[in-house]
């Protein structure tokens, strides 16, 4: 059988996912910057069409999915604790009556 996870292993685990996607977005970034280089004098047009433009706006998501990763996963174990099986969530119509047939 499998030990139950802790509180203080989900806590490095988190920390440990949260180090590596802000690590990964912030190359991004930084790759962006440089491809993107002089990014002063340049029309929107010119930003938005250059090389970087996508690793930039990439990395900027990423580090703000880094950012937020502590909610995102914290919520998704709040749902499914381990050794409980998961429950469906009741649709919104199923407390409509419906009419029954005699």
């Amino acid at each position: 059988m499998q030990d139950p996870i802790t509180g203080e292993d989900n806590e490095k685990g988190l920390k440990r996912a949260r180090k590596i996607v802000m690590c990964f977005g912030l190359i991004l970034v930084l790759i962006g910057i440089i491809r993107q280089w002089p990014i002063y004098g340049k029309s929107y047009l010119q930003f938005i069409e250059s090389d970087g433009y996508l690793p930039l706006m990439v990395g900027i998501i990423t580090v703000i999915l880094g950012l937020s990763i502590h909610i995102l996963i914290d919520d998704y174990h709040e749902d499914h604790a381990p050794g409980q099986e998961c429950e469906k969530k009741e649709n919104r119509t199923s407390n409509v009556q419906r009419p029954t047939s005699k």
